[in-house]
């Protein structure tokens, strides 16, 4: 690459950044050079009780707007796993750079989480998606990646509405969100007990599920003193993250509330999903659905929802291209 002042450097940049939509993914083996990316707000993103925080913006190719994550010495086989993944429901990874005094990991900016866009688009399809990316992430490379951190918060949707997970790296020891993590993890007293496993994302792909059916119950804003209508749409969002019961009744394996309005049962929350979601919650691990029986089950309960737009059903082959989604690993 050449360098900044170099009278060639804007030619390349302007080529580059027509190039990349068409091949669909950046080369990106060295850290990237600074006339490809530009730091352009260092304010955090994030907004709300549990959102994707750790963001910052940045600008691609001189025209690409990216997020940008901040890297620890640590985080270098992170860099690695994501070099390695390519699906359409996972969030591509640009590359990787260093712009003192820090480094980052570069993503596609993605504008919504999916709780956000679910209630912009009540009728979309995400769930089945979510599902389809998680289970390439287990199953679908040579050495399987495990999320980590999957929330509502870390599923995000681009202007396109094709849904992307995302993951940064999460370290042994950090608090995280009990709403959406396994007792196991909450109980861990060591590296080696917390150790991230698929069974850890089985039972966050469950309150994945509910957040959404909770959404379904169309709870008012005005519920709330802040007016944020999103809280309402969390498991156990009647629990401050601070609440120390909120990590106690995961770890008794209370269950949060099931929606039983009309309209959730309608859209596919019905006693089959329930059922599935329990599942994904047993206190005992080897009791949870694997990534590919939640896809199997989902797909399955399509057959028995014609409509298409169930956020408990749809079909990952068929899904139009604007009702796609992507999980953030």
């Amino acid at each position: 690459m050449v360098a900044d002042d170099d009278p060639l450097s804007g030619a390349c940049v302007a080529f580059l950044s027509t190039m990349y939509p068409i091949l669909g993914e950046y080369p990106s083996d060295i850290p990237l050079h600074e006339c490809e990316i530009k730091l352009t707000n260092t304010e955090t993103s994030g907004q709300g009780l549990d959102d994707f925080s750790d963001r910052v913006e940045g600008i691609f190719l001189g025209r690409r707007k990216v997020a940008m994550k901040a890297l620890c010495a640590h985080d270098k086989e992170e860099v690695m796993q994501k070099s390695r993944l390519d699906h359409s429901n996972v969030l591509p990874f640009i590359g990787w750079c260093m712009l003192d005094p820090a480094s980052y990991m570069v993503s596609p900016w993605m504008e919504n989480d999916v709780l956000a866009y679910v209630e912009q688009n009540p009728q979309a399809n995400r769930l089945l998606l979510v599902a389809d990316g998680l289970q390439y992430l287990h199953t679908g490379i040579d050495v399987p990646v495990i999320h980590g951190d999957l929330k509502t918060a870390n599923i995000f949707i681009p202007s396109t509405g094709v849904e992307k997970p995302q993951r940064y790296p999460t370290e042994w020891y950090c608090p995280g969100s009990p709403r959406w993590q396994a007792p196991e993890l909450l109980s861990a007293s060591s590296p080696e007990e917390a150790q991230r496993t698929k069974k850890m994302d089985s039972f966050a792909y469950g309150r994945v599920m509910l957040a959404v059916g909770l959404w379904i119950r169309g709870s008012s804003p005005s519920s709330f003193a802040d007016g944020d209508s999103h809280r309402s749409w969390i498991p156990f969002f009647y629990l401050s993250e601070a609440t120390p019961s909120l990590s106690r009744m995961v770890l008794d394996s209370q269950f949060p509330e099931r929606p039983l309005d009309k309209d959730a049962v309608e859209r596919g929350l019905d006693d089959r999903m329930w059922a599935l979601m329990k599942r994904c919650w047993s206190v005992d691990p080897k009791q949870r659905p694997s990534a590919v029986v939640i896809f199997d089950h989902l797909k399955a309960a399509l057959r028995g929802h014609p409509d298409n737009d169930s956020d408990f059903g749809g079909s990952a082959e068929n899904t139009r291209p604007d009702k796609r989604a992507k999980v953030a690993k």
